[in-house]
């Protein structure tokens, strides 16, 4: 339970660093760390591919980010993750910060993981 509190503490940090920060170096850095946190804590899904096309579904809102499962949204990050790891010059973080999908993914995701505490707390 205390883990997932501080995922959700983690996530929240970062939703509001990519809210309020203006400099882009600054937000890169910061996602990059967001990232590495992620795959320290084992949260980057390693059948994300799987979920390539409901991904593409979300960016051109076809399919809502919130109507999808934590495991489809830990997979949405890992995909941009894995995104920038192929090829770190297309400067992906940025590309889906600017179109607000990073933080979509992130809120919804934090939405989940309250939603999954407040079920635990309630067994």
């Amino acid at each position: 339970m205390i883990t997932y509190k501080k995922h959700i503490q983690t996530f929240k940090s970062m939703l509001h660093i990519l809210k309020t920060e203006k400099d882009i170096n600054s937000i890169r850095n910061h996602i990059i760390i967001f990232m590495k946190y992620l795959e320290k804590h084992h949260l980057l899904i390693k059948d994300y591919a799987a979920y390539h096309k409901l991904f593409l579904c979300c960016e051109v809102k076809a399919c809502s980010i919130k109507d999808q499962s934590i495991e489809a949204k830990l997979a949405f990050l890992t995909l941009i993750h894995r995104m920038d790891f192929i090829d770190s010059n297309s400067d992906v973080f940025i590309i889906y910060y600017k179109n607000h999908m990073l933080q979509e993914i992130i809120e919804s995701a934090i939405d989940s993981l309250e939603l999954l505490i407040g079920g635990i707390d309630n067994v």
